[in-house]
């Protein structure tokens, strides 16, 4: 699925891996929204791309999302509920799990 900085998508798509804003879970299959506006949906789950993904600047901040670190815009300690999150360049508020905040936190701190 995955050639170098490339994602194929039902073998007929081809997405850069910098065009990519973040993968969305929908039960067994991936939404995948592109900085462009524009979304496809994928027959693969999201675990399968979150591990060829991983050697790419992207991280999964909570169960059901996937989202590429270049377009993080901010993070808040108490955003969304009072609970950390994760702000991306379109305004989303993305919350981040507790399991995952201490991994999130040493990339964050590193870049």
């Amino acid at each position: 699925m995955l050639t170098d900085n490339l994602i194929k998508v039902c073998g007929k798509k081809q997405f850069t891996t910098e065009s990519i804003l973040f993968l969305k879970a929908n039960t067994n299959y991936t939404e995948i929204y592109l900085n462009d506006g524009s979304l496809f949906l994928s027959a693969n789950t999201l675990g399968i791309y979150e591990d060829r993904l991983k050697a790419h600047s992207f991280f999964r901040p909570n169960r059901s999302i996937i989202i590429n670190l270049d377009y993080l815009t901010r993070f808040e300690d108490c955003g969304f509920n009072g609970s950390p999150s994760l702000i991306m360049h379109n305004d989303m508020n993305i919350p981040i799990s507790r399991k995952r905040l201490p991994e999130f936190l040493k990339i964050f701190r590193s870049s």
